[in-house]
């Protein structure tokens, strides 16, 4: 009798476990479809609503502000630690105040360098705009030359205060500067200031032809042009101009520390987070054309252009630019540096 009574116990029991399951199941079951149903119903709304299908990108759309602010910090955080244990390593060598090229904005306490062929006439346009001179709009409109008298008038240098002035300015304020791999500012400066416009070259601009047709490789005959590779010879030679001159010498990288250094190939994001960090919500940071005659940042264009240099050239231009690609974490092209004769 006691071994028939344990066995309904037993029997009620396991009846009670597989029902247990049974139910866990079917509720698990139920979870995880609605789980597939309301994802896929996202996923289509997304997809509908933007009407593109979902790639890479998505996760910028999807990224909060904060979460943007966040991840563009640390960038900075790694990029300046770098630049400064540069400066640590390289020593005094690299020192230098360039109060001239500090730009200041008191309202929303910014300070800006500005290097030549790195978005410069871009960021004067943003500093004007930030001045209340003119409206966005308004500023858009002006040329770069425009630009340029505009800034001198309505921005203050650095240089402009009293030195106590400026000890608390760069103490306080966001500092920020902008590069771009040496070898795209080269061609980018090339394809500015020595290439004819209108069949004229820029005013000021004839120096340095002057120079090149005197004392470098030209043939008359030939072309009235200059050609790239004696355009660098002259930077090599040094032949020095500041949309040419190195970018650690123009703004005194290592002698100022920088809150924030951006890439103009990332320049985009790297304004986003400059005007943000600054509170600035109402200007946004101009596209870049890439239509335009001195866009240099396509890699057929460089690897075309550089490939046309010797390899002793090559060499030289490295090492005269060796603290830009050093302090600044940039690298030679692979496709210039391979199969080189």
């Amino acid at each position: 009798m006691a071994w028939s009574r344990l066995n309904v116990r037993m029997l009620f029991m396991f009846v009670f476990i597989c029902a247990g399951f049974m139910f866990l199941f079917l509720f698990m079951d139920i979870d995880a479809y609605d789980l597939a149903i309301t994802r896929k119903t996202k996923l289509k709304h997304l997809h509908l609503s933007n009407n593109t299908q979902l790639v890479a990108n998505s996760t910028e759309q999807l990224e909060s502000i904060e979460e943007f602010m966040k991840r563009y910090s640390l960038i900075h955080v790694k990029r300046t630690k770098h630049t400064n244990e540069m400066c640590l390593r390289h020593g005094k060598r690299l020192a230098g105040k360039p109060l001239s090229k500090l730009l200041v904005n008191e309202k929303h306490k910014l300070v800006f360098c500005q290097t030549p062929k790195v978005g410069s006439v871009s960021w004067c346009r943003i500093m004007l705009v930030l001045s209340e001179y003119m409206n966005y709009t308004q500023v858009m409109k002006l040329t770069a030359a425009q630009v340029s008298r505009a800034w001198k008038k309505h921005v203050p240098r650095l240089g402009a205060f009293p030195l106590s002035k400026q000890k608390h300015i760069l103490a306080n304020y966001t500092k920020f500067m902008f590069v771009r791999h040496p070898f795209t500012r080269l061609l980018s400066a090339f394809n500015d200031k020595m290439k004819k416009k209108d069949g004229k070259y820029q005013r000021g601009t004839e120096y340095y032809v002057n120079k090149i047709k005197g004392h470098y490789r030209w043939d008359r005959n030939a072309t009235e042009d200059v050609e790239f590779v004696d355009f660098i010879n002259m930077v090599v030679s040094n032949v020095g101009n500041v949309h040419w001159s190195e970018m650690y010498k123009v703004c005194g990288s290592c002698d100022i520390h920088y809150d924030v250094i951006g890439h103009f190939e990332d320049m985009t994001n790297d304004a986003k987070y400059i005007l943000t960090l600054s509170n600035v919500t109402s200007v946004g940071f101009p596209e870049p054309s890439k239509s335009h005659a001195t866009y240099s940042s396509d890699n057929d264009k460089i690897f075309k252009a550089f490939s046309t240099l010797p390899v002793s050239m090559l060499a030289d231009l490295y090492y005269k630019f060796k603290y830009d690609f050093t302090l600044f974490d940039y690298k030679i092209p692979f496709r210039i540096n391979q199969n080189r004769k």
